[in-house]
């Protein structure tokens, strides 16, 4: 074997060191990033503990881990964090020269985030303004005409609608109402909820027969509203319906609902489904007399709804009440419209409409073109109500 030169070994010992060198400061360079903390963020209830630590199982018992804001998250020598408050906290953990942060986010116990989508979108146009509440056939076709074919798809997927009954306080009885739940309900999400409410002389399933279900599907499918739980109580005498329509015992049902609702419907939807408390989430809304009741409620138990919406509302309605004493009170969105060809309630919805405009309540008001007291024109609403809540 030939042997090497003095020269020729320095320059192979001097090439190996410098690639233990190059090696070194690659695998220093990389090791951070390699062994990062898992996860790099992470969302954590107020009270709960979990553990986190990083992938390189040696040096996991070296770690020296801190906490940026001990009143929000404490963190243990092992790697133990424990949410204290509410609000955003960074940990730290150090190896060396080694250093691997973890955003962490503390919750309300039961918080779960609500989906919502977009509304329909109105505001930048210069004319919105005096459109949505000039009644003309012009600013209809404009903003408010839809074909409802599209809403009433029936190759989309469908959500469930059941009757329930729940027990009333105010009367001493079981009572009855309707409740749609969105495609793929999952009961550990909360959603936004709307209580629809029917005309006098019929009940909860006059919605439901007006395929409102496969109306909110639809919506829902083509992203033009969240998946919501909607809800359709029976507005009816304790003893069932009077067959006199405009009977006193038919009205004084729409008279008390909004003690039922409060006492008896509302705490029973909330422990029963997965429906937010939160008042942007939660809306009203209702066609003839329940559209006067919708309105009722709506201004009545101020504060509790964020969207109210009225379908050829029937004219019994105290119009003093339809006013905003405190700003935080203010609804979201306040919508009324009718047909124009109404022989049952006439012009009664439009002077609701002066009325809120007398007393500076903005909202939405139109008129469906040759509509009656008919389910088109309530369809209709309900779409265009959709479309612009949550």
């Amino acid at each position: 074997m030939k042997k090497i030169s003095r020269k020729t070994a320095c320059l192979i010992i001097t090439a190996l060191l410098v690639v233990i060198v190059i090696g070194t400061y690659f695998c220093k360079s990389t090791y951070a990033k390699n062994n990062t903390m898992i996860p790099k963020s992470l969302e954590i209830k107020k009270g709960k503990s979990m553990k986190i630590s990083v992938k390189k199982e040696k040096i996991r018992n070296k770690i020296k881990w801190s906490s940026d804001r001990k009143n929000v998250v404490t963190v243990s020598k092992k790697g133990i964090i424990t949410a204290k408050n509410v609000g955003n906290a960074k940990i730290t953990a150090k190896y060396k020269k080694d250093k691997w942060i973890c955003n962490v986010k503390v919750v309300k116990a039961g918080e779960v985030p609500v989906e919502t989508r977009k509304p329909a979108e109105t505001i930048n146009d210069p004319n919105w303004q005096t459109a949505k509440s000039s009644g003309s056939l012009e600013d209809f076709k404009k903003y408010f005409d839809v074909d409802m074919s599209l809403y009433e798809d029936k190759s989309v997927e469908h959500g469930n609608v059941s009757k329930i009954t729940y027990h009333s306080k105010i009367y001493n009885k079981d009572r009855e109402a309707y409740v749609y739940l969105p495609p793929k309900y999952n009961k550990e999400k909360k959603y936004p909820v709307v209580y629809m409410l029917h005309g006098i002389g019929c009940d909860g399933n006059q919605w439901v027969s007006m395929n409102a279900g496969g109306i909110l599907d639809s919506l829902y499918s083509r992203k033009e509203a969240a998946p919501v739980i909607a809800v359709f109580p029976s507005i009816i005498p304790p003893d069932g319906l009077d067959k006199k329509t405009l009977s006193q015992k038919n009205i004084k049902a729409f008279t008390d609902f909004e003690a039922e609702f409060s006492t008896d419907l509302k705490p029973y939807i909330y422990k029963n489904y997965a429906v937010s408390k939160d008042k942007k989430y939660t809306a009203i809304c209702g066609l003839s007399m329940g559209g006067m009741e919708a309105l009722c409620t709506g201004f009545t138990l101020k504060g509790q709804f964020n969207y109210i919406g009225s379908f050829s509302a029937a004219p019994t309605l105290n119009q003093s009440l339809l006013k905003i004493e405190n700003k935080e009170d203010t609804p979201a969105l306040v919508m009324l419209c009718s047909g124009d060809a109404d022989g049952t309630v006439g012009d009664n919805p439009k002077n609701y409409h002066l009325e809120l405009e007398k007393n500076g309540v903005d909202h939405i008001w139109y008129q469906y073109p040759s509509g009656g007291h008919s389910p088109e024109v309530w369809k209709n609403g309900l779409v265009n109500f959709m479309k612009r809540i949550f």
